[in-house]
This record gives C-alpha cells, structure tokens and sequence, in this order.
C-alpha cells in the first residue's frame, strides 16, 4: 500500500492498462517516444497492483476489461492515492453520456474516445505531467508552510507563558475587583496591575501602550518587573512612575508611549494617592462621597520626554471605606456603535450619577456592550472596579519576597544614617534603609511591621520636623490635597535641614530586637494628640499612623520637644 503522507509522485512513470495487446504495444511506443516509462497491465487488478508497487502519477486507462473493470480500477487507485497527485485518462470507444458520467464517477480527470489521434494523447499527457510538477511544487511549499506555522504556533506559545507569567499578577482574581477586558489582537496593550505594599495597601496600575497586539504588549514586560520589585521594597508610586518613565524612554520608539493611570491605595494611613498620565479621567465614587470624584490626567504619558523634564502630579484623597475606584482604557470612552458614535465621558457620569455605587460597574459593563452591539472593536477595551477595604494590619501576608536574603544566622549591628536637605529633596530613603534591614535582621516574616514603624516615624520627622507641616491642613474636603501640595512646595524649596537614623540590632534565628532612633532639625511638635488618636475612626484625618505604631512596639518614646523618638521592636 502507499504512504498516506504527500510525498511526491514519480512522475515519468506512466500506468498503461488495456486488455488488447495491440492497444498496450501502440500506447508504450508512443509514450517511450515521449521521454515515460510504460507499466502495462491488462486488466484493472493487475492495475491496482501494479500502482501500489510504482506509484506512477499517470494512468492510462481502459474501461471495459476482463477480471474488473476500469471504473472498480480507477476508485481503487484513487483510494489508494489519497492525497497525492494521480490523473487518470479513460480511453474509450463509449461516448454516450452516461458512459462520460461513469468516467467523472469513478475519479477520471480526462478522457480520449477511440480512436484517438496520438497528437492530442500526447498533448494531454503533457499537460497532465507539467500539472503534476505544480502539484509537486505546491506540496513542498505546503510542507514549508506547515513547518513554519508549527514554529511560529510553538513561539507564539512560548510568548503567552512569558508574558503571562511576568505581566499577570492575578488582579482580576482579587475578591474586591471586577473587571471587563478585551483585547483586539493576541496580545493586550492593555495591562492591570495590582502590587501589595509591604506596609499594608496596594499599588494599583493601568497602562495603555500606543498601538496593538505584541509591539504594545511587550512594553509591559519591563513595567510589570519594575512595579513589583519596586512596591515590594517599599518605594512610592512618585519614585515608581520616574523609574517607569525612565526605562520606557530608553526602550519605546518615538512613535510610542505608555498612558498610564497609577494608583496607591493606603489604608493606614487613610490615603488614596492618584497619578495620571494620558488616561481618560479615572473614577473615584461611591462610599459618602456624593457625586464621583474625577481622577484627571495631570502627567504626560510614560516615555514621552526625559525624567529630568517633567513634574510629576500626584492628587491625594481621603481612603474612605467602601468607596469604588473605577479604572478605564481610552477603548472604553472611544467605543463606537454602529452609528460612529463615540461612548464618551458623559454617558460614565450620567451611570454613575444614578446607580447605586456597588452595581455600577455591572451597570456600565452592561450598556457598553448593548452601546456597541454588533459594531467592529477598534482598540483594547478595559474597564475595572476595585473596591476599596480596610484590611486588617495584623492579617496581611508579608509582601517582602527577598531572594537575597542571607542564610547565616545575622550578628548585632548598629548603623547611622544622617540625611541633609539635599539627600531628603532627592531620594525615598525608606525602601533603602529596609533593603539593609531586610538582609541582615532574619526578620523576614515581620518586615512589614518594621517597614510600617520606619516609614511612619521617618514621615513624621520629616513633614512635622523639617518641613513643619501642621496636620490640621488636612480637614476639610480638599485638607489633603492641599497638604501634600504644600509638602512638596517646601520640600521642593527645603534648602536646610537633616534627620539621623540610627538603627541597632541584636538577633538570634528566629527572635530579635531592633532599635531605632530618628532625631530631625525641627522644632518639634506636639506628639501626645498624635498618640492619643481613636484608631478605630474612619474619619480621623491624621494621626492613624502613629497609633499603629505605639501599638506594634513594644516602646515607643519621644524625647525633649518632639524631634527625637525612640522606638523598640522585637520579633519572635
């Protein structure tokens, strides 16, 4: 039997089947003239068999023959052939129509009524071996391309485990987010972010690169590696969004940018910090707010312009329990129906305005999808609801993951950090002081308390100390923004001023204590209201921190005027 793979025919071989001796002689002097080499049967069994044992692409074939006939014959091969190329030439002194009915039937491709002029025969013939060449070359091309696509499929699977596995972080599998997404090619350039903080909270991203499928998509690689490791060593989304910048400068074409929506969720601390760059106005509704809070574009889109060039805003509001934060690529607002009209802004509030705020996003997943009915998808679309909790402190998993941690047992220490204007104008110092802490305390399962008790006392230090802020300036329903506007007013202007750290530590495995102590350059404030806030208060505008803090160690002192602070915490 013949293979049932495509391989090619032998094509000068040519099958001659006749039950007339003369017919057979006449046929293989004409087709050796040719150039063909003649298999002669006579009879339609030796036929198969002989086709079975040389695979000849042409056949010449008789239909009326002893022991079977030429139609049984000619299915039989053709069975035999599958795929492969084999034309079948019935020559017949039949010419009624039935018997041409019978010849298509039973697979013929031609025929020749008897008797026929060798010249036409010939013709046919040639005509048939050059068709057999094509088929020939068409085969090979196709055994190419299915080659090809194998490669091309195999990569294309190697690039979804890549890039799912550096990018998906599991956002949409989160019990307090809904979400919609819809890509318009294999790969999204719409991309969700959602980090926890090692203090608690969570940093939250949006990102719509320009463009579509995997040249938008793969500038989410370095985003996604740049966000994670960042947020879990502890650093602000401000300092977050300039090394995004950074990296996406230097890697995008011209033609290409990231607008991005990042948001820091700070339950402790009772903040929602929002950056925005080049992204519709986000949302921020429900939970007493009243009308839906605009989260406006007031950045440039990652990767446009130098870091050095650009300022970066950051809006800050009040956490409030319960409220909703719903994030949205332009695909949302620029979806068009089958009219060409666009969804917009307007018809987002309009829902938002009379909805309920924990059926909203159900609300406007649902009319969007009515809105653009059957009408062609031009860009991702993403659309997303995260509600905001208060989870608590105690309960959090640790979010520090340190590779690098090391596995010798860690000796005493004491190390001092001094930090003059400049240093505090320029750098987020409490991600640098945890990566030394992280190392060397073998505290590894309790890092976020130590992060939280470091970077609530070093901010406090720093806006009540050096920049003499006064809490107060966050009452009211603008206070916050207004604070931090204010802060970063005078820390952009600080031309004088320092804190000290002063860190000592002495640990065995698995137990420990760390002492730290910030003194700053301040005139002090009054720390007693600070450590008498009512924790338990969604509503106290400043001060949550702290009590967090008296809490989590095991003391906790300021000395003198308020400028200086003692503080110990053991671990184990």
């Amino acid at each position: 039997m013949m293979n049932s793979d495509e391989d090619e025919m032998p094509l000068n071989k040519i099958l001659i089947v006749d039950d007339e001796a003369t017919n057979r002689s006449i046929l293989s002097a004409i087709i050796k003239k040719e150039g063909y080499i003649p298999l002669l049967a006579e009879n339609g069994q030796d036929a198969v068999s002989l086709f079975e044992l040389h695979e000849p692409s042409i056949v010449l074939m008789d239909i009326q023959m002893p022991v079977m006939d030429g139609y049984e014959a000619t299915k039989r091969i053709k069975k035999i052939a599958g795929g492969k190329f084999v034309s079948v030439i019935f020559l017949t002194a039949l010419d009624s129509d039935a018997d041409l009915k019978g010849c298509r039937e039973a697979g013929g491709d031609d025929f020749l009524v008897k008797p026929y002029k060798h010249e036409i025969l010939k013709a046919k013939i040639k005509m048939l071996s050059d068709l057999g060449e094509t088929h020939k070359k068409i085969q090979e091309q196709k055994k190419e391309l299915s080659s090809f696509h194998q490669t091309l499929q195999h990569e294309k699977e190697v690039a979804e485990r890549v890039f799912d596995n550096i990018v998906n972080d599991g956002f949409s599998r989160r019990l307090n987010v809904q979400g919609m997404f819809s890509s318009l090619a294999l790969f999204d350039g719409d991309v969700v972010f959602a980090v926890d903080k090692p203090s608690g909270g969570v940093h939250v991203m949006l990102c719509d690169f320009t463009g579509h499928g995997l040249s938008a998509a793969i500038g989410a690689m370095p985003v996604s590696l740049v966000i994670k490791s960042m947020t879990k060593k502890g650093y602000s989304i401000r300092d977050i969004v300039k090394e995004l910048n950074d990296k996406l400068y230097d890697l995008l074409p011209a033609d290409m940018f990231c607008a991005a929506c990042m948001i820091d969720i700070d339950p402790a601390n009772r903040l929602v910090n929002v950056w925005n760059g080049g992204l519709p106005a986000q949302y921020y509704y429900g939970g007493g707010h009243g009308e839906a809070i605009r989260l406006e574009s007031r950045n440039l889109p990652l990767g446009v312009v130098q870091t050095d060039r650009v300022d970066f805003v950051i809006d800050v509001y009040p956490f409030v329990e319960g409220a909703h934060l719903l994030l949205h690529s332009d695909g949302v607002t620029e979806s068009r129906n089958q009219q060409g009209e666009h969804y917009g802004e307007e018809r987002i509030e309009f829902l938002l305005s009379g909805t309920k705020a924990h059926d909203a996003f159900c609300v406007i997943r649902n009319d969007l999808e009515v809105f653009r009915g059957s009408a062609e998808q031009l860009d991702d679309i993403t659309l997303t609801d995260i509600i905001l909790e208060a989870t608590d402190f105690s309960s959090l998993q640790d979010a520090y993951q340190p590779h690098d941690v090391l596995n010798t047992p860690p000796a005493d220490w004491k190390v001092i950090f001094e930090l003059d204007f400049t240093t505090l104008k320029s750098y987020d110092v409490v991600p640098l002081v945890m990566q030394h802490v992280m190392k060397t305390t073998g505290a590894t399962g309790y890092l976020k308390e130590i992060h939280l008790m470091l970077s609530e006392l070093f901010m406090n230090a720093l806006d009540h100390g050096v920049l003499s802020l006064d809490s107060s300036m966050k009452s009211g329903s603008d206070g916050f923004m207004e604070f931090y506007r204010e802060k970063e007013k005078r820390l952009a202007n600080l031309q004088a001023g320092n804190i000290i750290l002063e860190l000592e530590c002495h640990a065995a495995k698995g137990q420990g204590e760390l002492r730290l102590r910030i003194s700053d350059s301040g005139d002090g404030f009054d720390y007693t209201k600070k450590m008498m806030v009512d924790n338990s208060s969604s509503f106290v505008p400043s001060g949550r921190g702290m009590a967090m803090v008296k809490e989590l160690c095991q003391s906790l002192k300021y000395q003198g005027k308020g400028n200086c602070v003692d503080a110990i915490y053991e671990w184990g």
